[in-house]
């Protein structure tokens, strides 16, 4: 499974409250514009902030 830490986390999280199953959610499912702003956050993540993160790239 992708991820296992963060899940190792919620689920000790969760047992400490109210009984909850998690539900695996498929993020952006092949939606234009959210998959158009995935890759613009993901553009975004390896820019060297300050400096360029005011130069439009799209």
């Amino acid at each position: 499974m992708a991820n296992q830490e963060p899940w190792k986390r919620m689920l000790v999280e969760l047992a400490r409250h109210a009984p909850r199953t998690p539900t695996v959610v498929k993020g952006h499912a092949g939606h234009p514009e959210n998959e158009r702003a995935d890759r613009l956050a993901q553009d975004a993540a390896q820019l060297d902030w300050p400096t360029t993160a005011c130069s439009p790239r799209y």
